[in-house]
């Protein structure tokens, strides 16, 4: 358990917010619709929070939603966009919603790509307002689908 739960720092204190991993054989694919709640991998304002939904689209391709409560993306630095990676290979820009909490969201629809066990995603803040290159220039987020 402490090896395949490494973002755990003290094996002897988890709290109820904390993600484990039981390990054991993984699926070739994932069982669909399944979610993870993405780890901070920066200094985050305490209440914010990111995940990722997983699920067969409209069009029968595996969509991966991304999600997260964040301030502008000046909050972090100098940055002017936030991104969704999927795996170092797909990106795509995260768009604010008009809600009156500021949340930010984008879908990836993988096309023929099948979402399987290890698929890693990230949120990061971007210097430039269309997606950087994977993985972005301050990772915010990251999270594993174990499904």
């Amino acid at each position: 358990m402490i090896k395949a739960n490494p973002q755990i720092s003290d094996p002897n204190v988890i709290y109820p917010s904390d993600v484990l991993c039981i390990p054991g054989q993984l699926p070739s694919q994932l069982t669909l619709p399944c979610s993870v709640l993405l780890t901070p991998k920066a200094q985050i304002p305490t209440g914010i929070i990111a995940n990722a939904i997983a699920y067969i689209g409209p069009t029968g391709n595996h969509t991966i939603s991304i999600i997260s409560n964040m301030p502008a993306p000046s909050a972090f630095g100098n940055y002017s966009s936030y991104a969704a990676y999927v795996d170092y290979a797909l990106s795509k820009p995260l768009y604010s919603t008009t809600e009156p909490t500021p949340s930010w969201a984008s879908t990836i629809d993988l096309g023929t790509l099948k979402i399987t066990p290890s698929v890693k995603v990230r949120i990061s803040a971007n210097q430039d307002p269309v997606a950087t290159p994977p993985p972005g220039d301050l990772i915010l987020f990251e999270g594993v689908f174990i499904c």
